[in-house]
C-alpha cells in the first residue's frame, strides 16, 4: 500500500525555493494530508491530525525532495474509554511540477492471505 495525493499550485512564482513552497502547501493542505496519513493508521483504528512540516532530508535537482512530516495519531474508542494522542513522524517523497505538488507516502507491504 502506498498513498499518493496531488494538489494544485496556484502561485509557484511567489516562493524562493521548493522548500518554502512545500512548507506552505503542507500548511494549506493540512486536513487533506491528515486524511491521507490516516489510511496508514486505519488498521489500528486511529486518525491523524495536526500535520506539520518538520524538515527536508534531501532536495534533488529534478524538483523532488524527501521530507519529514510530524503529526498526532489519535486513538479513540468510547466503549473502552480510550482517547490517546501520540506524536509521530513519517518520511515522504514530494515532487513539484509547474502547477501541482505530489506527496507520496512510504510503501507498506500488505499481509497476504494466511494458509489454513
Amino acid at each position: 500500500m502506498q498513498e499518493i495525493w496531488t494538489f494544485e499550485i496556484n502561485n509557484k512564482s511567489e516562493f524562493e525555493s521548493n522548500e518554502d513552497l512545500i512548507k506552505k502547501q503542507v500548511e494549506i493542505n493540512q486536513k487533506e494530508l491528515g486524511i491521507m496519513l490516516s489510511y496508514y493508521y486505519k488498521p489500528q483504528g486511529a486518525v491523524v491530525e495536526q500535520v506539520k512540516f518538520i524538515s527536508t532530508i534531501v532536495s534533488k535537482a529534478d524538483n523532488t525532495a524527501k521530507i519529514i512530516l510530524g503529526f498526532v495519531v489519535v486513538h479513540f474508542n468510547a466503549c473502552l474509554n480510550i482517547h490517546d494522542q501520540n506524536q509521530e513522524r513519517i518520511e515522504m517523497t514530494v515532487k513539484v511540477t509547474e502547477n501541482e505538488i505530489t506527496f507520496r507516502g512510504p510503501e507498506i507491504l500488505e499481509r497476504g492471505m494466511d494458509e489454513i
